[in-house]
């Protein structure tokens, strides 16, 4: 991603570059104090669970901070980097009502209840358009400072 052009110009976009990182920024604001605790992970789970909720976020936050053009970025745009997580979530709800199977234990269905795991995922909805709105504020100063320099 860090050298396509061209046809494939969407995908270095400031505005998918800043909703992966938005994404990545929930992964560590919601898993980091809510799951470990959920799960012992040990040998290989221990690890992949580290590399995936720890290192990648982590590292492609820090990609994005200081790599990554973020000119052009709206005030709306944490409202529309919605629309994939409201349809992974309608997607994990429909299927876990099929499969008894819910990833995360905040948004179980069968645990918690319709109106509980909708809650969560209202909670969920709305940390993500606070990391987004952190985000334009993050990239409209960088690309002020962009233009002084």
């Amino acid at each position: 991603m860090a050298f396509k052009a061209g046809r494939d110009e969407w995908l270095v976009h400031p505005f998918v570059r800043s909703a992966i990182a938005v994404y990545a920024a929930a992964v560590l604001v919601i898993y980091l104090p809510a799951l470990p605790a959920l799960m012992a992970l040990s040998g290989t789970q221990f690890l992949a669970d580290l590399l995936l909720r720890y290192v990648m976020p982590a590292s492609y936050l820090l990609f994005w901070l200081f790599l990554v053009r973020k000119a052009g970025l709206r005030w709306y745009d944490p409202l529309l980097w919605l629309i994939y997580p409201l349809f992974y979530m309608a997607f994990v709800v429909i299927r876990g009502k099929m499969s008894g199977f819910y990833p995360y234990p905040f948004i179980d269905v069968g645990a918690l209840g319709y109106s509980r795991a909708l809650l969560n995922a209202g909670g969920v909805m709305v940390i993500l358009v606070v990391l987004g709105a952190l985000a334009v504020v993050i990239g409209r100063l960088s690309a002020h400072q962009a233009e002084r320099i």
